[in-house]
Order: structure tokens, then sequence, then C-alpha cells
């Protein structure tokens, strides 16, 4: 149980609207007042995000030293795959009917928007055929620079596309372990490069989106939660799961806490019957929730540095208690 502490606290405070994407939502209005955050805050949060990340360290230690059990993947089948490449399939539809190059602030001339709707088109048939996987990841791979091109900060923020594209790549049947360790390194580094683009390096436009929707739950319980506290710690919680999903620590449990967060946030806008952002949402967020499925049934919950140390202290301990019963003899 002490391995769900940290992610469950983490999910408690912070869950509501989140993890919803600042960028595809914010809309142009008035300069938002005292946006940028103090340094006491900033050290704050520093310090907070240190001592979190020794606790997830010492919990993803004591995991190792439950034995490989704990640490093995769940599934060894194909269903996982087939699903997370239903949900990609769906998702580059969703993105080619929905006129936007993977993602809904990436902007282009008529043209290369036309073009780029016609490879979504056809990676998606692809996924679902499971057929000409080098072309496809090809094609993923090309639509990924020509968004780069379009928006610079889009090569930090969507990482992820390029490991699910190694991923289509790469496998045939299972995910192995170095293609699970780069889309986990893939999914970090996108959502650190989330945090600091769309929260901590530019809250004012975090702000804008809760101007435009209230989603600091935190004000509407009664507690004094300013939406620029409530920016900070989106941001700092997001960074937090980058950083462990990058290390290998607490793998499945933090998978866990960020689709739970996905779903708060997309369950908002259900519940304020905004439909069109809620499938824009959706859409969006299909390709994390394939890399999560993916994660969850085919990576190990800890790294493999950590299983070696505690398989090596189990030795030992085995060791010195045999060379004991035989001096007892």
């Amino acid at each position: 149980m002490a391995r769900f502490f940290l992610p469950a606290v983490l999910f408690a405070l912070f869950s509501g609207g989140a993890h919803a994407h600042v960028k595809w939502f914010s809309e142009p209005t008035a300069a938002v007042s005292d946006a940028g955050f103090t340094h006491s805050e900033i050290i704050a949060a520093l310090l907070l995000l240190l001592i979190l990340l020794a606790v997830a360290r010492w919990l993803n230690a004591q995991v190792a030293k439950r034995g490989a059990a704990h640490c093995a993947p769940w599934f060894h089948d194909t269903k996982p795959l087939g699903y997370a490449f239903l949900l990609l399939s769906i998702y580059f539809l969703g993105c080619a009917f929905s006129g936007f190059i993977l993602a809904p602030h990436v902007a282009a001339t008529k043209g290369v928007t036309a073009l780029c709707i016609g490879l979504q088109a056809t990676v998606s048939i692809l996924l679902l055929l499971n057929r000409a996987q080098m072309f496809m990841a090809g094609l993923i791979s090309s639509l990924f620079v020509v968004a780069s091109v379009a928006d610079v900060t889009f090569l930090l923020e969507y990482v992820l596309l390029l490991g699910l594209a190694w991923l289509v790549y790469s496998t045939q049947r299972i995910p192995n372990e170095p293609t699970m360790m780069i889309l986990r390194s893939a999914l970090g580094i996108s959502l650190v490069g989330l945090a600091l683009t769309e929260k901590l390096l530019q809250p004012e436009l975090a702000m804008n989106v809760l101007q435009q929707y209230p989603l600091n739950f935190m004000a509407h319980l009664g507690v004094p939660f300013s939406d620029k506290w409530f920016v900070l710690a989106a941001g700092m919680v997001e960074l937090l799961i980058g950083l462990l999903l990058m290390l290998g620590w607490l793998v499945r449990t933090t998978i866990l806490v960020l689709l739970a967060l996905m779903i708060a946030s997309n369950s908002y806008f259900l519940m304020v019957e905004n439909h069109a952002l809620a499938l824009m949402e959706f859409i969006g967020h299909l390709p994390v929730f394939a890399a999560g499925i993916l994660l969850l049934c085919y990576s190990s919950t800890v790294t493999r540095n950590a299983r070696e140390l505690a398989l090596q202290s189990r030795s030992a301990i085995t060791t010195e208690q045999r060379l004991s019963a035989e001096s007892g003899h």
C-alpha cells in the first residue's frame, strides 16, 4: 500500500482539470495581472518537488525488494498492443476529420494541412490493418516534423509521438524492454515539456484558461487557493509525473494516476455540457492513453537497476543464511 500513497495524495490534491492542454483552449483575453511566480513560491515548489522525488525513490526501492513477481510485466500477449493501436487509429482519424495536424493548436498553410490530413487518415487505416509498419512510422515522424516546424515547442511537448512511431516500427507482437523504456521516457519528456511551456514558464496561458473555465476546484471548495497557485501546483504535479516516468520509478502507479487525471479533465467538459471541447480533449489525449495501456501491461513497475540491486541484496542474504546454517551443523 505504501507505493500508492504519493500518487494518491497528488490525485486528491490536484485532479480536476490539471491536465487539460492549455494551448487547445486558451483564447486571447485581457492581460492577466500578477501571472508570474515569486522567488519564494518557486523555491518552495522546488523543495517540495525534491522531497516528493526522494519519497518516490524510497518507495520504488521498497517495491523492488518485494521480488520479481511485483516487478514483471502483467501481460505476455498481443491484446494490449492491439488496443493501443486502435486508440492511435482513432486519434489520427480524429485529427484528420477535425482538420488539424496532430494537435488543435498547430497551424499551417491550407496546402500543407490538406496533405497532412490525408497522411493522418492513411496512418489511421494502416494502424487498423497493422500493415506497413516501417511506412507508418515514417509517416508519423514526418507529421511530427511538420508540426514542429509550425510550432517549435511541439518538439518538446509531443516527443511521445516519436516514441510511438518507434514502437510501431520495432514491434511485431510484444514490445521489448528497450522499446518500453523509449516509450516511457518519451511520455515523461512530453509531460515535462508541457509543464514548462504551458504552466511554469508561461503561467499566463494557463491563467487565461482558468478565466474562461472554472477549473480551480480548490477555490470552489472554499480553500484560499488562487488561480496562480493552482497553475503552479498543476505544473509541478505534471513535472513530477514526467520525472517519475523518465526515471522509471513507480511506473504503473504513476501511469494510473496520470490516466485518472486525464479522465478527470475530460469529465469536466462533459459535466458543463461543452461536448465539442470534451471531444477535442478526448482525441488529443488518446496517444497518452495508448502509451499508458502499453506501460501498464508490458512495462516493469520499477527500473532494471532497482531490480538488480534487490536481487543482489536477497542473494547476499540467502548466501549468508546458508553459510550460517552450514556452520551450525
